[in-house]
């Protein structure tokens, strides 16, 4: 049974990914489907990995990928099996990504501070991404706090902010969560928060859980070998 459940709270403590990928759209959607089943079919059974949710625009030049694991000893570990790399060669070779490892800091949301995943999500999702000094990122953090809860206090369409934080590499991002009726993308801007990347006006495609202890991934084998031809009749 496919489960497509997750959230963004500060309290999981998950080790979280946010891969913002950019190709031609030719390819866009073609990417999305790879990614998606490759992980639905052997990735998610990988020890620690908890949830990915799928985002792609309407142009379907943009994907955004939300990862989560339990820890990032359990993601390294997951980057040397082979069954974690096996798609990756295809999106490298046809599309580029920015790729972030962060925590949750703080979820401003209208109910838990918690942002639902999976079917509750509706509407559309924006992504931003800074690169910030590393012995500022505290007060940046906090700057971004406090224009996450004005801008969602003022906004129609905004319905909750997920604001992460890198303390190795100096960086963080917004993940903002919009009422799709009312959409009105809001962008922060700071003099000490230099923009890395962006993903606007994203839809979320699916939401792939670890699975329950029944589950099993799917096995399968490859062979160059041709299937025999049929007799004669």
């Amino acid at each position: 049974m496919l489960n497509d459940q997750a959230s963004i709270r500060v309290e999981d403590s998950f080790h979280t990914l946010i891969i913002l990928i950019h190709g031609k759209p030719i390819h866009g959607r073609g990417l999305l489907l790879l990614s998606a089943s490759e992980t639905e079919a052997r990735i998610k059974y990988l020890d620690g990995f908890v949830a990915v949710s799928f985002f792609i625009n309407e142009s379907h030049d943009t994907i955004a990928e939300y990862v989560q694991w339990r820890t990032a000893a359990h993601l390294a570990a997951a980057f040397r099996r082979p069954e974690f790399n096996q798609h990756l060669p295809v999106i490298e070779s046809l599309a580029t990504a920015e790729v972030g490892f962060y925590s949750v800091e703080r979820v401003i949301a209208s109910r838990d501070d918690r942002m639902a995943m999976g079917p509750a999500f509706a509407g559309m999702a924006d992504f931003q991404v800074f690169k910030i000094p590393i012995d500022r990122i505290d007060i940046l953090i906090g700057r971004m706090v406090h224009w996450a809860e004005g801008i969602k206090a003022s906004s129609k369409s905004l319905q909750a902010v997920a604001i992460h934080a890198d303390r190795t590499h100096g960086k963080a991002a917004c993940f903002m969560h919009h009422d799709r009726a009312t959409t009105e993308s809001v962008w922060y801007t700071d003099s000490e928060a230099a923009e890395i990347d962006r993903a606007s006006q994203m839809m979320r495609y699916t939401t792939v859980s670890a699975p329950g202890s029944a589950s099993r991934p799917l096995r399968y084998s490859m062979s160059c070998c041709s299937a025999p031809k049929a007799p004669h009749p």
